[in-house]
């Protein structure tokens, strides 16, 4: 397991629900399982499509983009940080 920090920030219940966290997990969907354990089914309504993260979600792992399929396979090392948010534009 490794010892990651997961950064998200997302509307639930018309609510701002954002944090800073930390978990010991071993793979990037077992990071999102541990913030949908934390935040229950609303945090799965909002952010899973059939167990798929919704397109409207920005997932960043050290920066970078991450592919919505396959997230049981990308293991986490410790320190790794992962950001969950929707995306933001504006101009």
């Amino acid at each position: 397991m490794a010892r990651v920090k997961v950064k998200m920030y997302i509307v639930l219940n018309r609510k701002l629900a954002k944090g800073d966290f930390e978990f010991d997990v071993e793979t990037v969907a077992d990071a999102l399982e541990s913030l949908a354990a934390q935040y229950g089914q609303p945090f799965r309504d909002e952010v899973y499509d059939s167990k798929i993260v919704k397109n409207n979600y920005v997932l960043l792992l050290n920066g970078e983009p991450l592919e919505r399929e396959g997230l049981d396979k990308i293991k986490m090392t410790d320190g790794d940080v992962m950001l969950l948010f929707p995306p933001v534009s504006g101009g």
